[in-house]
C-alpha cells in the first residue's frame, strides 16, 4: 500500500527561501527611499501644520503671533505670542519620528521666525531704526534628506519638497523640482 504524505519537502523549502530572498534583496532599496520621502513628507506636513496653527492663534487673538524653528533641533518648533510678555503657545519636538528630513529656510539667522499679524499676514521683521523696513517676500521652508541624495523630479527616488508662506499669509507644500505648469510646483 501507498501511503500518501503530507508537507513540504526539503528542496521545496529551499526553493521557496531562495524566491523569499530574491524578493526581498528587490523590494529593498524601493522601502529605503519610501521611507526617506514618508519622513520629507511628514516634516513638510508638521511644519505646514505649525505655521497654519500659528496664523490661525494671530487671527483669533487678533495680535501677532510668530513661529520659530528651534535649533539645534531644526524639526522642532514653537508658537508663542510677540507681545511682552511672550507666551508660548505651543510646542513641537520631534521625538525622532523624522531623523533624516533636514529643514532650511531663505530667512536669516540661526532661528527661523516668521510672525503673522491679526490679519494672518506675515510682519515684516522690524527695522534698524533709520532704515526703511523691507519689502515682506515669500518665505520658503526647504525639506530635504541629505542622506539620501540629490533632490530629484517626481519620478525618481528622492522627493524633497518646500513649504512656502506668502507674504498675506497662504501656506502650502509645493514640489520644486516639477515644472510650473503643474499645480504642485512652487
Amino acid at each position: 500500500m501507498n501511503a500518501h504524505r503530507n508537507g513540504f519537502t526539503l528542496i521545496e523549502a529551499m526553493i521557496a527561501l531562495a524566491v523569499f530572498a530574491v524578493l526581498t534583496a528587490m523590494a529593498v532599496p524601493t522601502f529605503k527611499s519610501w521611507v526617506a520621502n514618508s519622513q520629507i513628507r511628514t516634516a513638510a506636513e508638521g511644519l505646514q501644520n505649525g505655521l497654519q496653527l500659528a496664523r490661525n492663534q494671530a487671527l483669533t487673538r487678533n495680535a501677532p503671533v510668530q513661529f520659530q524653528l528651534n535649533s539645534p533641533a531644526p524639526n522642532d518648533w514653537t508658537i508663542s505670542t510677540v507681545a511682552a510678555p511672550t507666551t508660548p503657545l505651543q510646542s513641537r519636538v520631534n521625538l525622532g519620528t523624522t531623523p533624516q528630513a533636514s529643514i532650511s529656510s531663505n530667512l536669516t539667522g540661526t532661528t527661523p521666525t516668521v510672525t503673522f499679524n491679526g490679519l494672518g499676514k506675515i510682519s515684516a521683521p522690524p527695522a534698524a531704526p533709520g532704515v526703511p523696513a523691507a519689502p515682506i517676500a515669500t518665505t520658503i521652508f526647504s525639506i530635504t534628506n541629505p542622506q539620501g541624495g540629490a533632490c530629484q523630479s517626481s519620478s525618481g527616488p528622492m522627493r524633497c519638497l518646500n513649504v512656502t508662506v506668502q507674504s498675506g499669509g497662504q501656506i502650502r507644500i509645493c514640489d520644486p523640482q516639477l515644472p510650473s505648469t503643474n499645480i504642485q510646483s512652487c
